[in-house]
């Protein structure tokens, strides 16, 4: 073999090495950087995973929702407070009265309204628009109050007892509050505050569960 020959040969040698060495390199760099993108993928997919979890975890806690609820029916009663007056005509030697009379009775009445929450009376269930609690239509859920009782004698005689008439008059009022109960639990604007009550209790205790990302609508459905 001839030194020109073998020159040619370490030169041709020499070139496959270089271009061998370059694929090798640019291989080797494409399969990092795949391997990053890949890796890259992985992490995006976990996080879209987790936060689907996340959005879907509130779905194990409903029924620890519905149990939560349970019992807590005065705790959730919406307070209210209306000003109420009535009329009495009291006649000559009743309520220390001198003679017939004519008072009006004024007082602020104390109502409190709610749901029946014992076991038993509620469903708490999923459905495709959120989920929906099954109850029984607001109701008093205490006796109701009359509070800043007030009284004027606008015909006749004067009070003799005034003690005594106040307690009859303290009694006539609570009675009549009795009566106006029922009208106040069927009150829209009532039956509202009810209602927005109790949502954001259970949304607050499905909020607060661990993994729980998101919670849905909850609807309030009355019993037929």
């Amino acid at each position: 073999m001839s030194k020109k020959t073998t020159t040619i040969l370490w030169v041709a040698i020499a070139f496959l090495a270089v271009v061998g060495g370059t694929y090798y390199l640019a291989r080797a760099r494409a399969l990092d950087e795949a391997e990053d993108r890949f890796a890259a993928l992985n992490v995006a997919v976990s996080e879209r995973d987790h936060k689907l979890i996340g959005f879907l975890e509130y779905k194990t806690f409903i029924e620890s929702g519905k149990k939560a609820l349970s019992g807590q029916t005065k705790l959730l009663a919406a307070r209210v407070e209306r000003p109420e007056r009535f009329t009495r005509l009291l006649t000559r030697g009743l309520w220390g009265l001198s003679s017939q009379a004519v008072i009006e009775v004024s007082y602020l009445g104390e109502y409190s309204v709610g749901y029946n929450l014992e076991p038993g009376t509620y469903e708490v269930r999923e459905t495709a628009n959120g989920i929906e609690v099954v109850v029984g239509r607001p109701e008093l859920v205490a006796t109701p109050a009359a509070k800043d009782l007030k009284h004027r004698v606008i015909v006749g005689g004067v009070l003799v007892d005034e003690s005594e008439a106040m307690v009859r008059l303290q009694r006539d009022a609570v009675a009549q509050a009795i009566k106006r109960g029922g009208a106040i639990a069927k009150d829209e604007a009532v039956v509202a505050l009810c209602e927005k009550r109790l949502v954001m209790f259970l949304h607050d205790f499905l909020a607060k569960q661990p993994k729980v990302a998101y919670v849905p609508h909850i609807q309030v459905t009355y019993r037929k």
